[in-house]
């Protein structure tokens, strides 16, 4: 039976992928005393991010390449901006100004960089999909193998994708709920939806293994009995992200936080978090698994209470703990001081059991 006053554990403070690198080493050194060993992965070679822009193509060129727009989503600041090969850039990015050469320019097409140090290539392309739509692929490779360059390669990570978040905010959202024709590409897909890697299917490991990228555990420790990535058992195509057998009455979740270099999450505006979930196996009706949403501030501290689904149940109201794929949807407002937020999609019950999660998306809707 469940535990008596047992409460969800609150998120570890919100040490997301991006926060643990800013830590003090002893901090890390206590963090794997207490939490046990952190099993981290390098980031891909190539940093690839791709959305799809409700636009035309020629709309969407002047904004990928123009000195007035890039300095709106891919810099912070222009000081100099050369569209042309062989033309000059000087540009702040990452807390600094960053001077190098335009490599090639091909109108409607791409525009490449040559970014000095370290010494890589970053590009932006776009593609007509058709009179509506746009894809826009942000891609940045070459990265040499130093731990100094492995550390640059992860600001950078979440930086551009940062970047393709506000780059989306420069044009009209989908109405939410409009499905949208999308081409299959590859890496993690960014578009209305605020969560990386929502369908499992970037093929990058992960933080943790069993874990999808992009997501970590509540725990900040892996469990390969517990955590997996199935490509067997999936809403659709693909994959999905697997949670089996807690023991104990441990709660065993899996969690993302939108990124701390962007204020992605504003006070006063109302957000829906959907994802499709099955379960089967599940034998004590106290178990439960939850899809919970949390706001931060914009250093990670929780702000009020999560919000989170209720167990399920089939049409004369009883509890159905097990079911085949079946779309869970909860909604909330952000409060005051909110600035990211925290999906989590969590495990808690004994006597063995599964729970598969895909395609997650959290997007702002108007409110009511």
């Amino acid at each position: 039976m469940a535990r008596i006053g047992h409460r969800e554990p609150r998120p570890a403070q919100c040490l997301g992928h991006d926060d643990r690198a800013a830590l003090p080493i002893l901090t890390l050194l206590a963090l794997c005393l207490v939490s046990g060993p952190l099993v981290a992965a390098d980031p891909p070679a190539e940093i690839r991010y791709n959305a799809v822009i409700e636009a035309p193509v020629e709309k969407v060129w002047q904004i990928v390449s123009t000195r007035e727009k890039v300095g709106e989503w891919l810099f912070s600041g222009v000081e100099m901006w050369s569209p042309r090969a062989g033309g000059s850039y000087r540009v702040r990015a990452f807390g600094r100004t960053i001077s190098g050469r335009i490599e090639k320019v091909e109108p409607s097409k791409s525009v490449r960089l040559a970014w000095p140090s370290p010494k890589t290539t970053l590009a932006v392309e776009v593609a007509r999909i058709d009179d509506r739509l746009t894809l826009v692929t942000l891609s940045h490779g070459g990265w040499p193998a130093d731990e100094k360059s492995r550390r640059f390669r992860e600001d950078c990570a979440n930086g551009w994708r940062a970047a393709m978040m506000k780059l989306h905010r420069l044009f009209d959202a989908p109405k939410a709920d409009t499905p949208q024709r999308r081409p299959k590409v590859p890496g993690v897909f960014v578009d209305r939806n605020l969560i990386v890697n929502g369908d499992f299917e970037c093929t990058e490991r992960g933080r943790f293994e069993g874990v999808g990228w992009g997501w970590e555990t509540n725990s900040g420790k892996p469990s390969r009995k517990t955590h997996a990535l199935d490509d067997k058992v999936a809403h659709g195509q693909g994959r999905s992200q697997r949670i089996s057998k807690p023991p104990d009455w441990t709660n065993y979740a899996v969690q993302q936080f939108t990124p701390h270099v962007v204020t992605v999450i504003q006070p006063g505006r109302r957000y829906r978090l959907t994802a499709w979930v099955k379960a089967e196996g599940i034998a004590n009706p106290a178990g439960w698994y939850r899809l919970g949403l949390w706001c931060t501030d914009v250093g990670g501290k929780p702000i009020g209470e999560p919000v989170k689904n209720e167990k399920p149940v089939d049409d004369s109201g009883k509890v159905q703990l097990n079911h085949d794929w079946r779309l869970y949807k909860i909604e909330a407002t952000a409060p005051p001081g909110a600035a990211r937020a925290v999906v989590i999609l969590s495990g808690h019950w004994d006597e063995g059991g599964t729970v598969w999660y895909d395609d997650v998306q959290l997007w702002e809707v108007e409110a009511e």
